[in-house]
């Protein structure tokens, strides 16, 4: 995956949160905030980034211009594992059905 197939996703996630927090059941709105819960991690969706915390402490700063912090490349792997499912095809779909009820 490219740099930018990232970048192209996040946009896609932060256009899109207010849909995709009401399907998600392991999360929940803190403030401005959609966090979801994947223990020891936390994905952090705000208005403008993505941030991938571990144990509250911050491991991957996503935004639309591209990673901006990073600790190692197993955490912006599973920064991109959960961009690939919060904008697969399957989700989508899925998306659309909870409207439609």
């Amino acid at each position: 995956m490219t740099q930018d197939n990232l970048e192209k996703m996040c946009e896609k996630i932060l256009s899109s949160i207010k849909q995709i927090s009401k399907v998600i059941s392991t999360g929940k709105w803190e403030g401005d905030s959609f966090v979801i819960y994947d223990p020891p991690y936390t994905l952090e969706i705000l208005k403008n980034k993505i941030l991938l915390k571990e144990n509250g402490e911050e491991v991957v700063i996503l935004t639309k211009n591209g990673i901006l912090y990073s600790r190692n490349d197993s955490d912006i792997n599973i920064v991109k594992n959960w961009c690939i499912a919060l904008t697969s095809t399957t989700f989508k779909r899925f998306l659309i059905k909870t409207k439609e009820c």
